[in-house]
Order: structure tokens, then sequence, then C-alpha cells
């Protein structure tokens, strides 16, 4: 798989694209996915893959370039930043939660799962993963 075939936008989620693509990049060099030093498309690549305004691309790499996340070097591009990890402000890690927390709740919801049942599996994966 490409880089590019990495990027893919949910355009029902109600999540601003900009914000999505932030967030799939954080992912990406968080979980190394993309390496220190990995090229990312250029604006026109991804606004031509994703079909979307150059400047919401644009947006979305300054953002990333001011939490450290990349690197953009004129006329080269822009690279994955060594020991990229994203440095998201308190609101910023609340926004990304509540994000979060809403696409897995109505998924689980969607599915039939009750809150309790839904409560005790976060409880127990959350104990699993403090004890790793």
């Amino acid at each position: 798989m490409t880089v590019l075939e990495k990027f893919k936008i949910d355009y029902g989620s109600g999540v601003p694209v900009y914000r999505q693509l932030i967030d799939l990049v954080c992912h990406l060099a968080g979980s190394g996915e993309l390496a220190a030093g990995a090229q990312l498309p250029t604006i026109r690549e991804l606004t031509a893959h994703l079909e979307i305004n150059p400047n919401t691309v644009a947006k979305a790499y300054r953002e990333l370039e001011l939490m450290k996340v990349i690197e953009s070097c004129r006329g080269r591009g822009s690279f994955i930043a060594q020991g990229a990890v994203p440095k998201l402000t308190a609101k910023d890690k609340a926004a990304l939660l509540d994000r979060l927390f809403e696409r897995f709740g109505l998924a689980a919801g969607g599915a039939g799962i009750s809150t309790e049942e839904l409560a005790d599996y976060l409880t127990r994966r959350l104990g699993d993963a403090l004890r790793n």
C-alpha cells in the first residue's frame, strides 16, 4: 500500500476534513506506520486523490507542522518529523477523545451493545492495557 492510499476521508462523519487529515497523520506517525523521514503526499497529490480543496490540505499540514509532527522543506515536500509524537493541547485532546467516543458509541449502540456492556468492556480493556 502506498502512502497516498492510506489517506481516506469519511465525508459523512461530521468531522471537518482538515481535522480528519491531522488525526490520520498523527495516527500514522504515532503508530510507526509512517517512520520519521517518511515523505507525505504533496498538497497537489492529496488534493487530487481525495478530491478536496488544496487549502484544506495546506491548513492540515500547517497545523501538523506547528504540532511538530511533520517538517516541510520548500521544494522538497513534507516529512514525518524525528520523534513525531503529536503534542496536543488539553483542548485538542478533549476534542479528539470526544470524536473517538462519539464514533465508538454510535457503532456500539448501532450493534445493540448496552451501556453496561460497553462500560464493562472498557474497564476490562483498560485494566489489561495498564498491566502490560
